[in-house]
């Protein structure tokens, strides 16, 4: 299993190939062998449940290669100064940050598969207020509300950034 977790660390792998590397591992535990015709004891749902669900806790391919994807843009956003985030900055998002920066023709194969990740940290990602100057009211997520985690309003005199709604010397 180290040579696909590799692969899906670095790179967004095909819906097929994962299928198809689910299915080998199948076979692997269910038949033995390949001259074997072998009895699958319990169903594929039943495999990729996790094993506190009583399952097997095989992992879903697909999933895992996300996660690992997602995982290196939380590295990009966590350490904006190592050599990696340098290196993609200057080649793909120069004038914008991580979050902002949209994928393009030309781009490297690596470069797509982590903006692909990136989906996967805009559904979990939240604001913390701290400063409240680069949090935008009704756009970024950081209400702890469930849902949508999103302010929607029509009033024509709101403010554009959580700055606007907190006074400094009442800190209200």
């Amino acid at each position: 299993m180290a040579m696909p977790n590799y692969a899906m660390s670095c790179f967004k792998l095909p819906i097929n190939l994962c299928k198809e590397i689910e299915r080998e591992i199948i076979n692997y535990w269910c038949k033995g062998h390949k001259e074997h015709k072998g009895i699958h004891w319990v169903g594929w749902q039943r495999l990729f449940m996790m094993k506190e669900a009583r399952g097997i806790g095989f992992r879903d391919l697909m999933c895992f290669n996300l996660a690992m994807l997602g995982k290196i843009g939380w590295w990009i956003i966590k350490h904006p100064e190592s050599l990696l985030v340098t290196t993609f900055r200057d080649k793909y998002f120069r004038s914008s940050d991580f979050m902002s920066v949209a994928g393009s023709r030309g781009t490297s194969g690596g470069w797509k598969g982590i903006l692909q990740g990136r989906k996967i940290l805009e559904v979990g990602m939240r604001w913390r207020i701290g400063n409240k100057h680069q949090v935008r009211i009704c756009l970024d997520n950081w209400v702890p509300k469930p849902l949508t985690f999103k302010i929607y309003s029509r009033h024509p005199n709101m403010s554009i950034l959580v700055q606007g709604l907190i006074d400094d010397q009442t800190k209200m």
